[in-house]
């Protein structure tokens, strides 16, 4: 992964940020200009590698027989997409274990993947899947780039550099290709209650509607648009979880309503935007 070399905010570059807490060892910082929250000092590689690479989930998902269909949150980046006119080249970073690829290659796409975890990896190899490894830069992807659509699913908020990973997935996609994501909605009105703690789930930036535009915008993509799911549409949540989800999504729609829209009330915050 690309190393940060800065201490001011990652995605605005303003030096206005106080810290907030500190979670199992690390610094978490908020940036008063932009509301982009975000981690500082930064884990070793070492550190982030060891846990993708040991983590339960995806000790577990390595085991699985097949690769499973793709989510909803997978269908709703698709329909952002746009219906495809003829045969596409898809580039999925962060592939996970290929749920969402499923869908572009039974559809009759070229499929490809990016994955830093080298469990995901092997299973994605093991399944047919064409899948690309190493320091994410534009070099490794020649001779199959330009791809017409790069998707990015719960990437963002775990590399170290989320602008120059936006910079990376624009060099690769053709001139009108198009970047979808989606990353946890920060000023969802209980994210908190739901948050892991960092050594479980190493989140180094938490994206608002506005601090991911302007990553976006500071990447060079255009004509951004947003799209807001009020629950977790990854995995299955346990009864008691989603139960207190689904409680949460509906006092936050009454509040949203009752302060004319100021409320946010996604849980998961996705976007689409364009290489112009």
């Amino acid at each position: 992964m690309m190393e940060l070399k800065t201490e001011s905010c990652p995605i605005c570059g303003k030096t206005s940020a106080y810290l907030q807490k500190n979670d199992s060892g690390f610094d978490e910082w908020m940036c008063q200009f932009c509301h982009h929250a975000f981690v500082w000092p930064q884990p070793t590689e070492k550190y982030l590698k060891d846990y993708y690479d040991k983590s339960v989930n995806y000790v577990k998902g390595a085991a699985q027989e097949k690769i499973e269909p793709p989510k909803r949150a997978h269908r709703i980046l698709i329909s952002m997409a746009g219906k495809p006119q003829g045969a596409l080249k898809v580039l999925d970073v962060g592939a996970g274990f290929g749920s969402l690829l499923l869908y572009w290659k039974e559809n009759g796409h070229c499929a490809f993947a990016y994955e830093y975890s080298n469990r995901c990896a092997e299973f994605l190899q093991k399944h047919g899947m064409k899948c690309f490894q190493g320091e994410f830069g534009a070099k490794l992807f020649e001779g199959d780039a330009p791809f017409d659509l790069v998707f990015m699913c719960e990437v963002l908020e775990h590399v170290p550099d989320p602008i120059g990973y936006l910079g990376t997935a624009r060099a690769v996609l053709r001139k009108g290709g198009k970047i979808c994501l989606s990353v946890p909605n920060k000023d969802f009105l209980l994210m908190k209650s739901y948050n892991a703690s960092f050594a479980n789930n190493p989140h180094l930036s938490h994206f608002s509607q506005q601090s991911l535009a302007l990553a976006l915008g500071k990447a060079g993509f255009e004509n951004v648009k947003f799209a807001l799911a009020s629950s977790d549409t990854y995995q299955n949540t346990g009864l008691v979880k989603s139960a207190a989800i689904t409680g949460a999504n509906i006092f936050a729609k009454v509040l949203h309503a009752a302060s004319c829209g100021k409320i946010n009330t996604g849980f998961q915050l996705f976007a689409c935007a364009e290489n112009p």
